[in-house]
């Protein structure tokens, strides 16, 4: 650390010191009118991080310092030790770009989370007069030094936090909004900064609606050139306000990004033809199948096919084969004859339409279950995994339970499970995620193992048992499985 490698040095460089690998200490060459140095010395090292203050570093930065000022070259701003007399500080990482089109320049301070507070005194020179602290939105007091003629403010950076400083050249205008005091949806009102403008504004447009709201369709940063105006488009869906007198009408505010300074203008703002009409037109009805046309084994599956994925979901649940990520999650569409492979083609069937063949399989003795992702919708947030498709598979069982077909069940001990009881059979429903538990072959075969385990001990297995099942519940298999939705 504390170099770098220079390599296709030209012939015309000249080089003065070597570290101890041999890597040029500074180099020099002509450069048009002017003179290139290079220091390779990074006092932050390769890792980014900045040494500890101390005295050789801080002797090594003033022999630096005093080389580019006698070449002629005046730093417009530098920061120096609060705590010591004109002692260089580099507890922080320091990045600057001017502002396109304007003639602030941006100063980005970065402190590293392992250092230690930093407590700067920032000197500006000219043509910088003033800075802002953009994250506070507040101008920063400066003293100016006699003995230097520069301005001075004290800066503190705290370890892994950011600072964001605008120096400028004069005190900021206040910003002025004006534009149409009215218009129609539809339209596209143009508002203007006011004043003779020389440079570019940046800031942000907010826009609140007829009851106060913030609309965040209009409400964005904007960079405004001198000559330039804000559009506001209004949409033909936008709140508007009633043709009456008194109708509240939208408040529109700019807020300069480096003074925080704002300036509101109100536009009375009526429904158009054009939106009236929308209003009223009656939108077309959802498709029952919005994917039908890619799913080349969706809605004409066969119920005896539809069974068949049922068990061959039952066979991974309670496979004792070692636990393959790519059969068990139901995110993996890497193989053939996988758990996702079964989702994708039972999430593209109606299961109403297969209600009636389940339930007499499964009163002939069939065991089937429906883990986590099978069941289609994400127990957390309730919503469907498959948006694009509606396998109904909830409404199904639910509708089984209302017909009388099924009854439904709680187990002892067990709140995440519920039990569909058919006939001399029994539809296991498990709201647990397998993808939940980790993204390897380890967190899927380790839930698979304790799910299996638990499910023999409860008498749930495929190959029977007396399970402990509550008394029958009139429940609604939705809020059971959405806990959150019915709070």
């Amino acid at each position: 650390e504390g170099h770098q490698k220079l390599a296709n040095l030209a012939k015309d460089t000249v080089v003065v010191g070597h570290h101890q690998d041999g890597e040029p200490l500074f180099t020099w060459r002509k450069a048009g009118e002017g003179e290139a140095i290079c220091f390779n010395v990074l006092l932050a090292g390769e890792s980014v991080f900045p040494f500890p203050v101390n005295d050789s570093w801080e002797t090594f930065r003033a022999v630096i310092d005093q080389l580019v000022r006698r070449r002629g070259v005046t730093p417009a701003f530098e920061f120096r030790n609060l705590r010591a007399y004109d002692e260089g500080i580099s507890d922080f990482v320091t990045m600057q770009y001017d502002l396109p089109g304007t003639s602030t320049r941006v100063l980005a301070l970065f402190g590293d989370h392992r250092g230690r507070t930093a407590h700067a005194r920032l000197r500006i020179c000219k043509p910088f007069t003033v800075v802002h602290d953009l994250l506070a939105g507040e101008s920063l007091p400066t003293l100016r030094d006699p003995a230097r003629d520069v301005l001075e403010t004290a800066v503190v950076v705290e370890p892994g936090h950011w600072r964001l400083l605008a120096l400028g050249t004069a005190p900021p205008r206040e910003p002025a909004l004006a534009g149409p005091t009215s218009a129609a949806l539809g339209d596209t009102v143009k508002l203007t900064l006011g004043g003779d403008r020389k440079e570019t504004a940046y800031g942000r447009i907010e826009v609140m609606g007829p009851d106060g709201s913030v609309l965040p369709q209009h409400t964005a940063g904007v960079a405004v050139k001198p000559g330039e105006a804000v559009e506001l488009r209004l949409r033909l869906d936008d709140p508007a306000g009633e043709t009456t007198a008194s109708a509240k009408p939208w408040k529109v505010r700019f807020i300069d990004a480096i003074s925080a300074a704002a300036a509101e203008a109100s536009i009375a703002v009526k429904p158009s033809a054009a939106s009236v009409a929308i209003a009223k037109a009656a939108l077309p009805a959802e498709p029952e199948m919005r994917s039908r046309p890619l799913a080349r084994r969706g809605p004409e599956l066969t119920s005896p096919e539809f069974l068949a994925l049922l068990a061959r979901l039952r066979s991974l649940h309670f496979s004792a084969e070692p636990v393959d990520k790519r059969l068990y999650s139901a995110f993996s569409y890497e193989m053939g004859g996988s758990r996702q492979d079964a989702l994708r083609r039972l999430a593209c069937t109606d299961w109403t339409a297969h209600a009636k063949p389940l339930a007499e399989h499964v009163a002939r003795g069939a065991r089937l279950y429906l883990v986590g992702e099978d069941l289609g919708i994400d127990p957390e947030s309730g919503v469907s995994l498959t948006p694009g498709r509606r396998p109904r598979i909830v409404e199904s069982l639910q509708s089984l339970i209302e017909s009388g077909e099924a009854t439904l069940h709680a187990v002892a001990g067990e709140p995440e499970v519920r039990v569909l009881a058919i006939g001399k059979g029994l539809v296991v429903l498990d709201r647990r995620s397998p993808d939940a538990t980790g993204n390897s072959n380890l967190h899927l075969a380790l839930f698979q193992r304790q799910w299996r385990t638990g499910m023999e001990r409860l008498g749930l297995a495929p190959d029977g048992g007396t399970p402990p099942l509550g008394p029958a519940s009139k429940e609604p298999l939705a809020a059971w499985l959405v806990p959150a939705a019915g709070r």
